[in-house]
């Protein structure tokens, strides 16, 4: 892998503790912003790997984001040639999507550390075999995806059933942000607390970061790091 797509769609949303890992291994992360829409690289398809991260608007807005539908498309074309590809929260959500999932509203969204557990799949897969389970880390988010037909169901929490699936080829779609630093996380509280009219979520969520991010940048490093070993093809995919 030397050239790894990175589709951001929301400036607060970055990167975070997957940069470092990237730069480590040696890959170029070429960063694509889609917060109003976009346009995909003419030559997309020669990258070596994707990534798709959060933002703020539904993944079924193709209004907003005109740039889903093609994307869609590079998703599925990734997935059956065995490129490796990973989402997370709403990325996740557009790879449930482009492999016949759906995206709903949650009756009730996740904001927060939240305890992952372990699904019967977990343990033969290449990114959360061996891992400490449950897992705490972090949500924000009011959609949540229903799996596709053939993905394999890895993740739930208490709240929302489906955390996180292997889609087939060298796909993985999370809900979580695993992805987060503390400074996303300062950001993100301060935002919150202005969104819900609570000031109170500003030091909810200091406590809570002292208490959780440690092992959750721990699990986040881990994934991406066996992530890029899958893409590399140093690591097998049941």
């Amino acid at each position: 892998m030397r050239r790894v797509l990175v589709l951001q769609h929301s400036d607060e949303s970055p990167l975070g503790i997957m940069a470092p890992v990237l730069a480590e291994a040696g890959i170029e992360a070429e960063v694509i912003h889609g917060e109003n829409g976009c346009r995909l690289p003419a030559d997309a398809q020669e990258a070596c790997g994707m990534i798709l991260l959060g933002g703020v608007m539904s993944a079924n807005d193709d209004a907003r984001c005109p740039h889903f539908p093609d994307l869609m498309a590079l998703i599925r074309s990734f997935t059956e040639a065995a490129k490796p590809v990973l989402g997370l929260c709403l990325g996740g959500q557009l790879i449930a999507r482009a492999l016949g999932g759906r995206v709903v509203e949650q009756a009730k969204g996740e904001f927060g550390f939240t305890a992952l557990h372990g699904r019967p799949g977990v343990e033969a897969d290449p990114l959360l075999a061996g891992l400490e389970l449950p897992a705490t880390i972090m949500q924000w988010h009011n959609d949540h995806f229903t799996l596709p037909a053939t993905a394999t169901h890895l993740l739930e929490s208490d709240t929302c059933a489906a955390q996180a699936f292997h889609g087939g080829g060298k796909t993985w779609g999370f809900q979580c942000h695993f992805e987060v630093d503390e400074t996303i996380l300062g950001r993100w509280s301060t935002l919150r607390a202005e969104l819900v009219g609570d000031p109170a979520v500003v030091p909810a969520m200091r406590a809570a970061t002292d208490r959780h991010l440690a092992d959750a940048e721990n699990f986040g490093r881990t994934v991406t790091e066996r992530w890029l070993q899958v893409g590399r093809g140093n690591s097998r995919v049941s």
